[in-house]
């Protein structure tokens, strides 16, 4: 009853987008042909705003981490209006003739006298009136969707409320009935679709819940739009919305994973990307994929991490090796100071006397180096300090690595270099904080550096060494190492990294290959309720329906059905059709459902797509059905 096909020659009408299409079709057996048939409503939700990471002003996190204003963040008070707002397109122009080309192309399969929905941002309202315009659809209003709380923003006002473009085909009004319980253009509809009832049953997630960003983890309680997030691709993508309301139910669930000792909360239906290995006796002799709520995962079953995607381009095609492995140690036994009265800043690295191969990798690498033995004032010490006298370096690993040992940092330009590259970072740092203890088979190091724990993690699969990291709070009593008083009380971050193999030692799984991209899979230690009350939070992001946490892959948020149900309820009959040509997570689908009508439904992200179907069997508790070739 529900099919998902691959692009086929069917959608040969539809190939103005830039990508190839797959359909998602909802009942299509019905439909002949591979037609929509006689369509009543056309709904879309493409929205086209893009937001950059370093648009927004600084803020306290960048204050506390030593940023200087306009390192990383800029202030556009000054220049609001001249904000970019055409993700993944050039300019303005180029965005409305990519609208007029979909509307146009969905045109022939949709009844005259249809009614045409399409949600989309404030900030480009403009353009989607122009592309209706010319594509011969006439506007008649705009729905405005009014949410239980606003989103979080740098907006001077956050948005509370959504629009939506309502209108027909010139000349051809479409049918109109009655809906019982809403008659205005202001539609009051909660995450669940129960109006002005925020009763916490959208999936969310405690505000302390770490979500991996290209900063590092960040509680997602801190985030907000523009950020980028780590998504199901192996790639960091933009917030467009942080969401925040009341949770009244009793308790969350509590998830640990193996591989770190950080837990994630959330609510019972926050759905995860589990794979749940089927078994006999104690060995695993298959498994499946699904997205499972928190509520139905058990212990034994495994989050899914993506691995890093391989990059395109190299960001520094000038830069070999050997200054990437110069990188890394820097990034363990680095720091930038000042030679006399100067005003350069030069790299300088801690190490010991014995690590004579990493003094000559660093004399071979710059043209001019000093050392000095700590012994010269008269410290007894095993250690040796060297400067290479450099200050464009300084400013290149500042700039890509941070200063501090606590605000060490790798930025995404250095996490998208080749994978030759990314392994000499990692082996660079293994050699100042790394050791092999012993002859077992992996390695392991620290670091005080949540954001610097973090980046390694992910770099480590992406050259092939699964890495495990455990945060250790410093002892209560403070005590003395070689007669030095300890003076830190910073946690610090243990991580091990083991050779990537399709088992671990134990025999368990911790490598799947699943719709062509490589996972990283973490056992899970225990799932557990525990009591709550207070706001919970959530996000939506752009270009995907996921976003990681401390445990695993996550998905985000997803429009309330009621929504696409009060168009199909003022424009169709039981048994009507309707068009969703950018589906996302299938809210359309699901509101087609229930009200006994039926849905085409279009997306162009395979994985957009998953989640729609599952999402639609859990619903109805029926099996999808995939089918390829000639839809119908």
């Amino acid at each position: 009853d529900c099919q998902a096909s691959s692009p086929s020659t069917s959608e040969s009408e539809i190939t103005s987008s830039p990508r190839n299409l797959r359909w998602v079709c909802h009942r299509s057996s019905s439909l002949g042909n591979g037609g929509v048939g006689r369509t009543r409503g056309f709904s879309t939700g493409c929205y086209g705003v893009g937001y950059d990471g370093t648009n927004h002003p600084q803020n306290q996190r960048d204050k506390a981490q030593g940023r200087a204003p306009g390192d990383q963040n800029r202030d556009w008070s000054e220049d609001y209006q001249d904000l970019d707002a055409w993700d993944h397109f050039k300019d303005q122009a180029e965005f409305e003739q990519f609208l007029v080309r979909v509307f146009g192309a969905a045109l022939p399969h949709v009844a005259e006298d249809a009614a045409w929905y399409t949600w989309h941002a404030s900030a480009t309202s403009d353009s989607f009136r122009k592309a209706w315009l010319e594509a011969g659809i006439r506007y008649h209003q705009t729905i405005t969707w009014v949410k239980p709380t606003h989103v979080l923003g740098f907006a001077m006002w956050n948005y509370r409320s959504e629009p939506c473009l309502m209108g027909w085909r010139q000349g051809h009004k479409p049918p109109v009935y009655q809906v019982a319980d809403e008659s205005s253009n202001v539609w009051e509809v909660d995450w669940e679709g129960k109006a002005r009832c925020t009763d916490g049953l959208h999936p969310c997630l405690h505000p302390e819940a770490h979500v991996l960003t290209e900063a590092g983890y960040r509680p997602i309680q801190t985030l907000t739009v523009g950020d980028k997030v780590y998504a199901d691709d192996g790639t960091f993508h933009r917030v467009s919305a942080v969401t925040c309301h009341p949770y009244k139910s009793s308790d969350l669930v509590r998830i640990v994973a193996k591989g770190g000792n950080t837990p994630t909360l959330s609510s019972d239906n926050h759905p995860f990307l589990i794979w749940r290995p089927t078994r006999q006796g104690s060995k695993i002799t298959g498994g499946e994929v699904s997205w499972l709520r928190a509520d139905q995962l058990q212990a034994g079953d495994y989050t899914m991490t993506p691995v890093l995607a391989e990059p395109k381009l190299d960001p520094f095609p000038e830069k070999d090796e050997e200054y990437w492995f110069l990188f890394g140690l820097y990034l363990a036994q680095g720091h930038l100071q000042k030679a006399g009265h100067g005003k350069n800043r030069y790299p300088v690295f801690a190490l010991h006397k014995k690590r004579q191969d990493l003094l000559s990798r660093i004399a071979n690498h710059w043209e001019s180096t000093s050392e000095y033995d700590t012994n010269d004032y008269g410290v007894i010490s095993q250690g040796v300090t060297v400067m290479a006298f450099d200050p464009t370096s300084g400013e290149e690993f500042e700039e890509l690595g941070g200063s501090l040992a606590h605000a060490k940092r790798i930025t995404a330009e250095v996490l998208w270099l080749p994978r030759a590259k990314r392994l000499a970072v990692l082996r660079g740092w293994l050699n100042g904080d790394g050791c092999r203890v012993h002859n077992r088979n992996y390695w392991q190091g620290k670091t005080t550096s949540p954001d610097l724990a973090a980046h390694l993690a992910l770099l480590g699969p992406s050259v092939g060494y699964r890495t495990n990291v455990y945060r250790y709070e410093p002892p209560e009593q403070l005590g003395t190492i070689q007669g030095r008083q300890i003076l830190s009380q910073r946690p610090e971050y243990h991580l091990y990294f083991y050779e990537l193999e399709q088992m671990d030692r134990r025999g368990r799984s911790t490598l799947l290959e699943h719709e062509g991209h490589q996972y990283i899979l973490r056992y899970v230690k225990s799932v557990e309720r525990v009591p709550y009350e207070g706001d919970v939070w959530n996000l939506s992001v752009e270009g995907s329906p996921t976003f990681q946490t401390a445990v695993g892959m996550s998905h985000n948020t997803q429009k309330p059905t009621r929504l696409f149900e009060l168009p199909m309820l003022k424009h169709t009959r039981p048994g009507g059709i309707c068009l969703e040509t950018f589906a996302g997570s299938g809210s359309q689908l699901i509101a087609a459902e229930r009200l006994g009508r039926r849905c085409f439904a279009v997306e162009l992200n395979p994985r957009f797509c998953d989640v729609i179907v599952q999402r639609w069997e859990q619903f109805t508790g029926q099996t999808a059905v995939r089918v390829t070739g000639e839809a119908g």
